[in-house]
């Protein structure tokens, strides 16, 4: 997995905590993703597993919607994004030694996700005249879309890198 799709999967948790953990998981069961984990990073390859990620995923995107929920930029959803971030960093990393720095990756990504969502809906709240749940959904269609991206095959291509050129 390249690191810079690390840092969006990290910036998809920072939307939608679950959403980019449920992903990698239907990733890994569908045998799109491969990765020797171990234990009890292992676990995210179970069917099962993918299943209850899915699910919270799905509960956390009709939950955003309720009027009483904390902001995610306040300090326990944010520390939960910043965890989720963290997680699919490590699970992603190629070799067991990188997965501090995958993590931290994921880690800053979710960071960001969570003050871009934050800023997003914010400001879709005051420049339109859209009720607070369409651009909610509207982030939801993103974090899913981009979970899926980030995951894909032709996002992780070695060959998509740029060329190098020649100093002459």
């Amino acid at each position: 997995m390249r690191l810079e799709n690390v840092f969006g999967l990290g910036f998809i948790s920072g939307l939608r905590s679950m959403m980019a953990l449920a992903v990698i998981s239907d990733r890994y069961v569908r045998g799109e993703l491969k990765n020797d984990l171990e234990s009890p990073f292992a676990l995210i390859q179970e069917e099962q597993v993918s299943h209850l990620l899915k699910l919270a995923a799905l509960g956390e995107m009709v939950g955003d919607k309720l009027p009483f929920v904390p902001a995610r930029t306040s300090f326990f959803p944010l520390v939960g994004r910043i965890g989720t971030g963290i997680a699919v960093g490590v699970v992603l990393a190629p070799q067991r030694e990188a997965r501090v720095l995958y993590g931290f990756v994921g880690g800053l990504g979710a960071v960001a996700g969570a003050y871009a969502g934050y800023w997003w809906r914010t400001l879709a709240h005051y420049l339109t005249p859209l009720p607070n749940h369409v651009s909610a959904a509207a982030e939801d269609a993103a974090a899913l879309l981009g979970a899926r991206y980030f995951t894909s095959a032709e996002a992780n291509r070695v060959d998509a890198l740029p060329a190098k050129r020649k100093r002459t």
